[in-house]
């Protein structure tokens, strides 16, 4: 106190929270996130996007990557992002991100909800990386549209998905 340490028992010590405090640890989720979205930004500016895509579809395209691939490694996430973009150049399937994503009967985590969950929280920064790479051209399974979990005698198998 006024530039002078001491010691207290512990005893005699409540903790308590101020009104309007926050923890140092949300203190510091605040501030790597902020960080991330700075680094997203730049990545973002600094390359361009083979399709239009906003900020916000931007983050659904994380939120799907994480639903469909969050366990996968970046290839398999990458994999993932990439058929999104493959549909939105497709005129197959509708032309922009948003509504390839909820496209009726197309994505599980959609209908399930579980979509909705991780979009509101947030994608780890894993899937952003895919989200941004795939949105620059980058793809690893070529002009494929579609995947599936479990096995398969056709497409291109990354980790435990196949594409096709």
């Amino acid at each position: 106190c006024n530039g002078v340490n001491g010691y207290v028992l512990g005893s005699y010590v409540k903790e308590s929270t101020p009104k309007g405090a926050i923890t140092k640890t949300a203190y510091d989720d605040m501030k790597e996130d902020s960080e991330q979205q700075s680094a997203y930004t730049s990545k973002k500016e600094n390359g361009k996007y083979v399709i239009n895509c906003s900020d916000s579809e931007l983050d659904m395209l994380a939120a799907i990557v994480y639903c469909e691939a969050g366990g996968e490694s970046y290839k398999g996430k990458l994999a993932v992002a990439a058929v999104v973009v493959n549909r939105v150049q497709s005129s197959r399937y509708p032309d922009n991100v948003e509504a390839v994503i909820k496209q009726k009967k197309q994505f599980s985590p959609v209908g399930s909800g579980k979509f909705a969950k991780i979009l509101k929280k947030g994608a780890p920064s894993s899937c952003y990386d895919a989200a941004i790479a795939a949105l620059q051209g980058e793809s690893p399974v070529g002009n494929c549209m579609s995947f599936r979990a479990g096995h398969s005698k056709k497409g291109i198998q990354i980790d435990n998905q196949y594409f096709f």
